[in-house]
């Protein structure tokens, strides 16, 4: 019972003093990657689940979402996660083909974020899909095959 306690008073903790932070951080992050189509990111005053304002003053659950606005959402909550929760020490961010689901405006909102985002910490970001490459700068690329190949050297 003590060890519920200690656990309930560190969630409690957590939501006074990190959470509002996060979702103001989240929020930012919601809003560029929607291109304003949506306000805010808030928890439930009733409950604990989040809450979408969409720009014509609609709430949304994260379950009401479509899959792509979906990820938007989640996307913005784990790099909400990495900056709020990493402030001293700034670890990579690992992609691995996160945005399939994107479709060309989505997909360039979420480049942009990236490079914002890489301008604060290293953002590491594999893919198979070749056009995305434009969206970087040649020399921050690296074609893993010519690696294989001994033609690019690591370092």
């Amino acid at each position: 019972s003590k060890a519920f306690f200690f656990a309930f008073a560190s969630v409690e903790k957590y939501k006074k003093e990190k959470l509002p932070a996060l979702l103001q951080q989240a929020t930012s992050f919601f809003q560029q990657l929607t291109n304003e189509n949506y306000r805010k990111i808030y928890l439930s005053p009733d409950k604990d689940e989040l809450l979408v304002e969409r720009k014509d003053g609609m709430f949304f659950s994260p379950s009401e979402l479509s899959q792509a606005t979906k990820e938007q959402l989640y996307i913005s909550l784990r790099f909400a996660l990495a900056e709020t929760l990493t402030d001293a020490l700034k670890p990579p961010l690992i992609i691995d083909d996160g945005f399939v689901h994107f479709d060309a405006t989505r997909l360039k909102a979420m480049m942009g974020l990236l490079q914002t985002v890489g301008k604060k910490r290293q953002v590491l970001f594999f893919t198979c899909h070749q056009h995305l490459i434009l969206y970087f700068d040649e020399s921050n690329v690296l074609q893993l095959n010519e690696v294989q190949k001994g033609t690019v050297p690591l370092h």
